[in-house]
């Protein structure tokens, strides 16, 4: 799935990650790396539908300069 992003303010923190996970010249980060392990943990991440509804996501891939997001669904979990 993939939807424009508009982040929350707590997105913030995460940039770096995030910039990371995207960047097409690097290696994707790992665990036990230069990232806390939970950052690996799916359960760390939610999208917000515009109902408000949270829905459950594997870790996604966040386009700052492009504002879009690329994610799949945690199976059965809405939050």
């Amino acid at each position: 799935m993939h939807a424009d992003f508009q982040p929350s303010p707590a997105a913030d923190a995460y940039r770096d990650f995030f910039d990371a996970c995207t960047d097409d010249e690097s290696e994707l980060p790992e665990p036990g790396g230069r990232y806390p392990a939970e950052y690996f943990d799916d359960a760390m991440w939610t999208v917000v539908d515009n109902a408000g509804a949270k829905h459950g996501i594997s870790l996604p891939a966040i386009h700052w300069s492009d504002g879009e997001i690329a994610w799949r669904w945690r199976d059965g979990d809405d939050m």
